[in-house]
């Protein structure tokens, strides 16, 4: 997760695998106060097992991409609270991480990079609108 420009947190590798079906991790964080004016905030997402055929459902992966769920809470100046959630009105575009998992690492293809795409202004129309994909059954779990 990055903000204006910057990785939030210093966790990797995280949230760490589940049988994704029936939990899912996740791993809450803070981070300084931004200044004012516009911000922007991105993820980059790398798939690991959940979206190879590990063999754990007969082969089948868990999803057939990364996906991500966000919420975004806010406090502002005022102490008043605003939650931002991701949803159908984000946008994504491909990134350097091409293929990841616990025991094979990441390949990262440099070429793939995108300078400034975790920056306020930054001009993302040969991006495509997110998919909203159907979520998990099980409960999610502070890691």
């Amino acid at each position: 997760m990055h903000l204006n420009g910057e990785k939030v947190g210093e966790n990797v590798l995280d949230p760490a695998w589940t049988d994704y079906p029936k939990r899912v991790l996740y791993s809450p964080t803070t981070s300084p106060p931004t200044p004012s004016g516009e911000n922007a905030v991105g993820a980059m997402l790398g798939g690991g097992w959940a979206t190879l055929g590990t063999g754990v459902l007969g082969g089948k992966p868990y999803y057939p991409q990364p996906a991500l769920l966000l919420q975004l809470n806010i406090e502002l100046e005022s102490g008043k609270h605003i939650s931002v959630a991701s949803d159908g009105s984000w946008k994504a575009g491909r990134g350097p991480i091409v293929g990841d998992s616990v025991y094979d690492g990441e390949v990262y293809d440099a070429r793939l990079e995108t300078p400034g795409w975790d920056l306020p202004g930054f001009d993302d129309s040969s991006w495509v609108m997110a998919q909203v994909v159907a979520g998990w059954s099980g409960v999610c779990v502070p890691r």
